[in-house]
């Protein structure tokens, strides 16, 4: 009876809503109001009362009839008899469900139609709507998607039962492609898909292989429709083949019936929640950029409120400049992209931001390719390469004039659509009126600041006279005044002809630091020092102008795109230049040219006292620091333990990148390194030999009087000092040579070279011969001592590696230790001894240490043609060799090119001789040229004479092992093939003892059938 009141109800409901339709269509249109009000009336008085009599005839015959017959099923027993579908195998198929199980279907679908209308939020329904799907029907895994037909995507919505490995779990898009879904939907029909091989299911739906290989053989696929539209899938599967049958499929599509309605309820519902929440978000977004006059205060707080809309990895404000052609980077938030900060300009051209002012509408840039967009807007390049595949931009209004361009960009591809673009509309309009407010304010507060910064700067000068306690603060003003990313204080010399960079601040450049010295000419600082007026290069001036400088090529090609210079004057005078670079393009405007030469007329006449000032410092300085060096060089009886305080004191004095000291060597004609400290030059190192031939040492050593050489080429350097050439390529451009003198007798050499241009003047060079006046007695003392010291470390040394070779007949054992003390008495970057074969046609290399050779590894095996091994044992006396060249290793030691192009260049090999008798030789590399003297060759046949019996009976010792070796595995063969007749039960035990004497990958023992003449193998492995 409650059911009959309720449909009464629900249609006088129904005609009284037609009744006021009616009414409100006749008030809106101004018809004849009366008459349609009195037809529509009485047709509802007519119509209304018989609509309502036969729909509650029609229900109570419907319900009386289920209740008959529910009574009867009762009556006979048949519900309690069957609670759940039982079922037994006929063909392949399942039975047919009993009557009570259809019963319980009814029961089910009625409770799920309760469930659906619980609640808007289908979230609350799914697991209790999974359950009554399980009390009928059983499954592994049970899977509910909405579905975008215009995109053929599936979104994953719920997961109940076995989750597949591949799921990802509610709110995961999957294509549509290759699924029973696609086909569901087109055919409007619930689909039970089961009985397929892996191939078939492949061929047919190439999107269902991932639930395959999770297991699943059987699956119904229902579509979800509400009115007319498909809004969704329901899914199905189970483990068991052939899991389903018809009666199940129709079971699938009846819940399916039951939960479409209220998923797209659901959906709308959650379509009115989200405009709600958008409406809430973008009322946040105007109260938060209003709530500080200065929008990059907030902006990050804005940003965050802008991703909670759109997804977004980075927010960002673009304005345009005065000009049009450049616009500047206001704000960001988010992913970094290379070479874009905040308030960094760029051209407009192939930006997003010139087409979004242009068009004066939003635009999405997405599923584009690298190329694409190099050849369509190479303004996005930069942040394609970071990651950020889709970008979003809307342009900002304010008084009807585009301001600039409000972009959003995401990692994701295709993450845009037009919604996003249309809310971000909305959004632009939000914010575009703070954003033209927040660079009014920006304007104002920068004037404010360039009048107390230029204060604020000429009491820091004030402050002291040594520049050096005060630069630092004032880079920092100025900076904030002119920002750059390099800003340089270069004082102007004495002689007029250089500028010295006595401040830096920002990014460093190789040859740009402090101290470096660069000449007037032909230097955009010049160009502003002899014209007495600032200068400006930006990315508008004509390319051919930058190179026309040529001190500004390293910085272009350090890719910086803005230059400004301003003179410092005094008196008319000048006495220096402010510099300043940037990466942006056009950084310097009429504004900051304004502002820098204020600066530089506030500060020349303190530059200028401070100079003077730091003369006579630096005068005083040098006189402390000659004297200390003097006193520390006569600290220590060996000059060695003091050349790290000695280099350090002399670099407060003379700038060096690179210090090194040498000693003459008469018989080789050549400089002994004893002391380098610095910059790394190839081949250049503490002991290594330097040829005097080609050499700034030779001259200076031979004129008696240092020198400068600077301001050379690479090719006028290998002209001229073609030694020096190895330094230059490392970057070493200035070098002061002075020599080192004793008892009237040139010992040696001093050499100061800097990465600088320009880094030397004569007076570094007086002080450079003031030093070598100083020091060069007692480091003439010293190598005195240590020349004796090490005459008694060589005899200790030989004596220790006797005792050591013949601690142990496995040479293994000590050859380490032996290679560390035969490094002290004759230095080699390789340490090799080979030994000659019983055919004594080549030698293989029992031991190796150092560095590595191709071809020349411990084990090979080597003919003695062509290598200075069998020179030496031809010979039976030490060999030594400095090719310059590899060409004069060619035709008779061409076994030695290898070790040659490895980087070794000097080489000795000594024989080893036992009882009158050459069993090898020991071999000794350096990468240095010229290493090896006589005296090396016969320290070098010395340690031969010590090791050689030791390696002698080393391999004897081996050789009689690797014999006993041999036998004890041939009898063991033997009595393995022996201990059974079952040859099969002991193949493997035969192929792992063969395996002990001759290693293999793969060993068969093949039979012949003598009568048959067949060949068969019978074991393999």
């Amino acid at each position: 009876m409650l059911l009959l009141t309720g449909a009464r109800l629900f249609f006088l409901v129904i005609g009284l809503v037609f009744l006021l339709g009616e009414v409100l269509d006749i008030l809106v249109n101004g018809d004849n109001v009366t008459s349609r009000i009195v037809v529509r009336i009485a047709v509802l008085s007519i119509m209304a009362p018989a609509i309502v009599w036969v729909s509650t005839r029609w229900a109570e015959k419907v319900l009386r009839e289920a209740f008959e017959s529910q009574n009867r099923l009762i009556e006979a027993g048949i519900v309690r008899a069957a609670q759940g579908f039982q079922s037994e195998k006929t063909d392949g198929l399942q039975t047919k469900q009993s009557p009570a199980s259809a019963l319980n279907e009814h029961a089910v679908l009625a409770q799920m139609g309760r469930i659906v209308t619980s609640s808007l939020d289908i979230e609350d329904i799914y697991d209790q709507f999974s359950r009554e799907i399980r009390n009928v029907l059983g499954f592994d895994m049970l899977v509910i998607c909405t579905a975008d037909e215009s995109k053929a995507m599936l979104r994953r919505e719920f997961i109940s039962g076995t989750a597949a490995k591949y799921m990802e779990g509610r709110g995961h898009l999957v294509s549509m492609e290759g699924t029973i879904s696609t086909e569901a939907i087109a055919r409007r029909a619930t689909i039970i898909t089961q009985g397929m091989g892996r191939q078939e299911l492949s061929q047919r739906f190439p999107g269902m292989e991932p639930l395959f290989e999770d297991g699943m053989r059987s699956f119904i696929t229902s579509p979800l429709f509400s009115k007319d539209r498909a809004v969704g899938i329901l899914g199905v599967a189970s483990q068991k083949p052939m899991a389903y049958t018809e009666r199940d499929r129709e079971f699938v599509e009846s819940a399916a019936q039951q939960i479409g309605g209220a998923l797209a309820n659901s959906q709308l519902h959650g379509l009115l929640q989200a405009e709600a929440r958008d409406k809430e978000l973008l009322a946040e977004i105007g109260r938060v950029v209003s709530s500080s006059p200065r929008l990059d205060e907030v902006f990050d707080r804005v940003s965050n409120l802008i991703g909670e809309l759109i997804p977004a990895e980075r927010v960002s404000v673009t304005l345009t400049s005065d000009d049009g052609r450049h616009s500047r980077l206001a704000f960001v938030s988010g992913r970094d992209v290379a070479e874009q900060i905040v308030n960094q300009s760029s051209p407009m051209a192939g930006s997003l931001t010139e087409r979004v002012i242009q068009s004066r509408r939003g635009e999405i840039i997405q599923n584009k390719t690298e190329d694409d967009l190099a050849a369509e807007l190479p303004g996005l390049l930069p942040s394609f390469k970071t990651g950020l595949r889709s970008v979003l931009g809307v342009p900002l209004f304010s008084n009807d004039v585009v301001i600039g361009c409000l972009q959003l960009r995401s990692t994701a591809e295709g993450a845009f659509d037009s919604d996003h673009l249309a809310l971000a509309e909305r959004i632009a309009d939000q914010v575009a009126g703070a954003i033209a407010n927040s660079e009014l304010n920006r304007a104002l507060e920068r004037e404010i600041a360039e009048k107390s910064a230029l204060a604020e700067i000429g009491r820091t000068l004030s402050m002291s006279l040594d520049m050096e306690e005060v630069y630092e603060r004032f880079g920092e003003i100025v900076q904030a005044l002119a920002p750059s990313d390099r800003f340089l204080v270069n004082l102007l010399a004495a002689d007029g002809q250089s500028l010295e960079i006595a401040y830096r601040s920002g990014e460093s450049m190789d040859e740009r630091e402090i101290g470096s010295r660069f000449p007037v000419e032909g230097s955009f600082g010049g160009h502003a020092v002899k014209n007495k007026s600032t200068i400006v290069l930006d990315s508008s001036s004509d390319s051919s102008e930058a190179e026309a400088w040529l001190y500004l090529k390293p910085a272009t090609r350090a890719r910086y795109k803005s230059f400004l210079a301003s003179p410092l004057i005094v008196n008319d005078e000048v006495v220096g230049v402010l510099q300043f670079r940037s990466r942006a393009p056009n950084a310097y405007g009429e504004s900051v040219v304004r502002v820098v030469e204020n600066i530089a007329s506030h500060v020349a006449g303190f530059i200028a006292n401070a100079r003077l000032h730091a003369e006579v410092q630096a005068e005083a300085k040098e006189r402390t620091i000659l004297a200390e060096i003097g006193r520390v060089i006569s600290s220590s009886p060996d000059v060695h333990n003091i050349y790290e305080r000695f280099a350090d004191l002399v670099k407060d004095i003379i700038p060096s990148d690179q210090l090194s000291i040498g000693f003459l060597d008469h018989e080789r004609n050549a400089t002994k390194l004893a002391y380098v400290t610095g910059v790394e030059v190839p081949s250049v190192g503490e002991n290594s030999m330097i040829g005097l031939a080609g050499s700034l040492n030779d001259k200076v050593m031979s004129e008696r009087r240092g020198l400068i050489v600077q301001d050379r080429s690479m090719a006028e350097l290998e002209e001229e000092y073609p030694r020096m050439v190895a330094g230059y390529r490392v970057g070493l451009r200035s070098a002061i040579g002075v020599p080192l003198v004793a008892n009237d007798q040139v010992i040696g050499c001093m050499q100061f070279r800097s990465l600088s241009e320009r880094a030397y003047t004569g007076k570094h060079l007086n002080l450079a011969e003031r030093i070598s006046d100083q020091i060069s007695g007692a480091i003439a003392n010293s190598e005195l001592r240590s020349t004796l010291e090490h005459e008694v470390t060589k005899r200790a040394a030989l004596a220790e590696i006797g005792k050591t070779m013949t601690l142990s007949l496995d040479l293994e054992d000590v050859y380490e230790r032996f290679a560390e003390l035969v490094q002290p008495l004759a230095s080699a970057d390789r340490i090799t001894i080979s030994l000659l074969t019983d055919d004594e046609d080549s030698v293989y290399i029992a031991y190796s240490s150092g560095g590595k050779v191709p071809g020349r590894n411990q084990g090979d095996r080597i003919s003695i043609d062509g290598t200075i091994a069998g020179e030496a044992i031809r010979n039976n006396k030490a060999i030594v060799l400095h090719p310059k060249d590899a060409s004069e290793l060619e035709g008779h030691l061409d076994r030695l090119i290898p070790s040659y192009k490895a980087g070794y260049r000097s080489f000795i090999a000594v024989p080893l001789i036992v009882q009158g008798r050459v069993i090898g030789a020991l071999h000794l590399r350096s990468i240095t040229e010229n290493a090896y003297d006589k005296a090396t060759a016969d320290m070098a046949e010395s340690i031969s004479a010590q090791v050689a019996g030791a390696i002698a009976n080393a391999r004897l010792h081996s050789s009689v092992q690797k014999e006993s070796e041999r036998r004890a595995a041939l009898a063991e063969i033997g009595r393995i093939i022996s201990s059974t007749l079952e040859l099969d039960a002991v193949y493997d035990a035969f192929a792992d003892a063969v395996n002990k004497l001759i290693p293999f990958d793969r060993i068969s023992i093949t039979v012949l059938d003598q009568p048959g003449g067949v060949l068969s193998e019978t074991f393999v492995r």
